[in-house]
């Protein structure tokens, strides 16, 4: 090629003015140059194409039922009745902890309990009761010795001094008895409140007691047990976890921007790191309608139509929602779009088009060009 541009380059010259010969040899050199460097434009045919919008999604496999172990209290753990890997039933025990103070006061609470009972006070009663008997018969007595001496004053065998005086006897012995009987009601009623106060305690104190010993919520498995006999544990502390082993559930991260696409009962493609090229299929069963405000994401639930063979919880996986699907559509590759609304014909204009449904590589164009029509990809610039 460059031989024969020389030529013409050599036979043009007879034909151009000396004065500018230099220039239009550099003019041409510069032309060989440009020419020589440059590459062929790349090209895209329209076509029609099936396009599917889906929309992204990272998660974790959680056991069904799946919780985390806490103490409701502080202590040592004094015991521990299970290993990781058992199978627990609901209400078994898990592990103990110790708290002498816990038990100090469930003992004291014992004792004042059983003080504060009915029948270890009756003898209480029954001293009160014999004194309503003494002042019962007293006042007979007075009341019978004041009517006596009423008699008398009235034939004057007495003074009325004398019989004043056998009056207030009576009255006091009267007024000692009903008192008597008031204090025997009041001790009936404070016996009895103090066995029910008595018994209110020690059950509370018991069931705080019981707080000392962690058991199973559910019928499960122990996935993990972090703490040893012998260390220190608040409620904050993480004991373990545990679930059900024959059931999970995926817990995928939807961004904020998506969550509105999601729908119940939507089809999920799961790609399992433990299951290196293989895919599963699953389907949306819950939407947590609650933003994490850190990270900006929904948290979406999902079951496998057919679960891997094995499952652990916490195994990472990548998926993909499947929101839409069209077929016969007008696609072209995403990078063909500027601005999100031109494309560029071979002739190097740019066309407005109107776009629909997308995916990470294709986009569906809706009007502003048709099948087959050719499209330069822009120039990167």
């Amino acid at each position: 090629m460059l031989p024969f541009f020389f030529l013409k380059i050599k036979s043009n010259l007879h034909n151009t003015p000396l004065k500018t010969r230099p220039i239009f040899i550099l003019f041409q050199i510069c032309l060989l140059c440009i020419t020589s460097c440059s590459t062929p434009t790349k090209t895209y045919r329209v076509v029609k194409s099936t396009i599917t919008e889906s929309v992204y999604a990272s998660g974790n496999i959680e056991s069904t039922n799946q919780y985390q172990l806490f103490s409701s209290v502080n202590g040592v753990i004094d015991s521990i009745y299970v290993s990781e890997g058992e199978f627990v039933k609901k209400g078994e025990k898990i592990l103990k902890i110790s708290n002498e103070i816990a038990q100090l006061s469930l003992e004291n609470s014992s004792l004042q309990m059983n003080f504060n009972r009915l029948d270890n006070n009756k003898n209480k009663l029954k001293e009160l009761q014999l004194s309503i008997e003494v002042a019962a018969t007293k006042n007979r007595f007075d009341s019978i010795q004041f009517r006596k001496n009423k008699l008398l004053y009235e034939n004057e065998i007495i003074t009325s001094t004398e019989l004043n005086n056998s009056e207030l006897v009576a009255k006091n012995s009267k007024t000692n008895w009903n008192n008597l009987k008031m204090q025997l009601e009041d001790l009936k009623k404070q016996l009895h409140l103090n066995e029910q106060l008595s018994k209110t305690t020690f059950s509370q104190t018991r069931k705080n007691n019981a707080d000392y010993l962690l058991k199973s919520e559910i019928n499960g498995e122990i996935f993990t047990l972090l703490k040893k006999k012998g260390e220190l544990i608040t409620p904050q502390t993480l004991i373990g976890v545990m679930g059900d082993k024959n059931s999970y559930k995926l817990k995928l991260q939807i961004d904020e921007y998506d969550i509105v696409k999601v729908k119940l009962g939507q089809a999920i493609i799961v790609k399992l790191d433990s299951y290196k090229g293989k895919i599963f299929q699953a389907k949306v069963t819950k939407i947590i309608p609650y933003m994490n405000e850190r990270s900006k994401t929904f948290i979406v639930e999902g079951t496998f139509v057919t679960p891997p063979p094995t499952l652990y919880p916490n195994l990472s996986f990548e998926a993909t929602i499947l929101i839409h699907k069209k077929e016969n559509a007008l696609i072209i590759p995403r990078e063909l779009l500027i601005d999100d609304q031109f494309v560029i014909n071979n002739r190097g204009n740019k066309k407005k088009v109107t776009t629909g449904l997308k995916d990470y590589t294709s986009i569906e164009i809706l009007s502003g060009i048709k099948e087959n029509e050719i499209l330069n990809y822009p120039d990167e610039k």
